[in-house]
């Protein structure tokens, strides 16, 4: 019997939610999918969307104009089944994050510091030595990320916001502010199997899968870790950034020395470090 077509559109969480759903054996089965990127303004031909019998999405407005939910739902199959997935973002570890600033992970903070005529030592130390929580509204700045949080998940039947708050500061379940961690993909998935009826996944398989975005673990400001009470942060605590182990402090003066040399492509300079220290130890 031929395969279903499913389609997949949505941010870089949809390949990693693919790889979860194809853990069950019912599912892997039964559909094909093929993944369409949002964020990259990726065009889903309309012949895709005709054949289409299982549409899984992260809602996008009206602002995205053809690639607009509302005018994508509508081009599919009548007995086509939809199912929206949350874009999912967590900042609770990072409140220094911008979504406005035009730079692989952003940090409104290191980027008010840089516009200063400050030294890169100078920098760093008033980044690290600081009191953050006077620079920062922080009680604020996760109020405003949990209110944005929870209409966003007003809108899909994937209720995933109650599960991060009550698990955060447990373990890291999120490796970046927009990838999260195993659990959360996990649950993800399970609910979109559950609403298909669709059996799940082993036990053992979900056990043994890896990491969904194991190659950069943004790392946390020590003070963050302190005002969270998160046992699994501190100065010390070495994080994997492209292959590579840094701590926050070395990960903070590798964003300014990429800044005051005016590279705009931080995620290629950290891999160029990465593999630097990694040639180095080798040789050693």
């Amino acid at each position: 019997m031929a395969k279903k077509k499913c389609i997949i559109h949505s941010n870089c969480q949809g390949e990693a939610l693919r790889d979860i759903l194809f853990l069950s054996a019912e599912f892997k089965n039964s559909y094909d999918v093929q993944i369409y990127t949002n964020y990259i303004r990726e065009k889903i031909p309309p012949k895709a969307l005709s054949e289409c019998s299982l549409f899984l999405y992260q809602k996008l407005s009206s602002k995205w104009g053809d690639l607009a939910s509302e005018k994508l739902i509508p081009q599919l199959p009548e007995q086509a089944k939809h199912i929206a997935f949350p874009s999912m973002l967590f900042t609770f570890y990072w409140p220094t994050w911008e979504r406005d600033i035009d730079f692989a992970y952003p940090d409104s903070l290191l980027e008010s510091l840089l516009k200063r005529e400050l030294s890169e030592w100078e920098i760093l130390h008033i980044y690290l030595k600081s009191d953050i929580r006077k620079m920062l509204d922080l009680d604020a700045i996760v109020e405003k990320a949990e209110k944005w949080e929870r209409f966003k998940e007003s809108e899909t039947p994937i209720k995933y916001v109650d599960r991060m708050y009550e698990n955060f500061r447990s373990y890291k379940i999120f490796n970046t502010f927009n990838h999260p961690g195993k659990d959360i993909m996990v649950y993800t998935a399970s609910r979109i199997l559950e609403i298909l009826g669709i059996e799940q996944p082993s036990g053992r398989s979900l056990k043994t899968m890896p990491d969904p975005f194991p190659d950069f673990e943004m790392p946390i400001h020590p003070q963050i870790g302190e005002y969270w009470g998160l046992d699994f942060c501190s100065e010390e605590t070495l994080y994997n950034v492209y292959g590579s182990k840094m701590t926050f402090k070395e990960y903070a003066a590798l964003y300014i020395k990429c800044r005051k040399l005016g590279i705009d492509d931080f995620i290629s300079f950290l891999r160029v470090v990465a593999d630097s220290q990694k040639k180095k130890i080798a040789t050693d």
